[in-house]
């Protein structure tokens, strides 16, 4: 699996240097939407979208929204974008668990410590007894 990485990462790495180095501001923002798009339809899949229509749906709705914003001044389109993820946090707030219901913040660890990172979906070692030891 790693050897199959980094032979993707080896032949994927010079062309978006070359789209980055090389490209012109639109053919980069298009190089750019393509890949995005790309990544709308594989997301489609991983969100339940299954059948061939709807993640074609999916993805030529991002294409468009990205087509729409193409020529946004791109201070706009920070602004939007920080209401999306301020609309987004609100959601999560409003889930019967909070954040917790994520596996994420204070509290949400199985040992129910709490702390920096506690909760952030790693796994946690095995509580060390020295009573096993004796």
């Amino acid at each position: 699996m790693l050897k199959t990485r980094i032979i993707t990462a080896l032949i994927l790495a010079p062309i978006a240097i070359g789209g980055i180095f090389f490209l012109p501001p639109l053919g980069f923002a298009l190089f750019t939407g393509a890949i995005i798009t790309l990544g709308a339809w594989e997301w489609a899949n991983m969100a339940g979208l299954t059948s061939q229509a709807a993640r074609i749906g999916y993805a030529a709705a991002i294409a468009a929204v990205l087509f729409g914003l193409l020529h946004v001044p791109a201070l706009a389109v920070f602004w939007l974008a920080l209401v999306w993820w301020v609309v987004c946090l609100q959601l999560v707030r409003q889930l019967p668990g909070g954040f917790g219901a994520l596996g994420v913040g204070a509290g949400s660890r199985p040992d129910g410590a709490a702390g920096a990172g506690a909760g952030l979906g790693r796994p946690q070692p095995p509580a060390y007894r020295r009573d096993k030891f004796r």
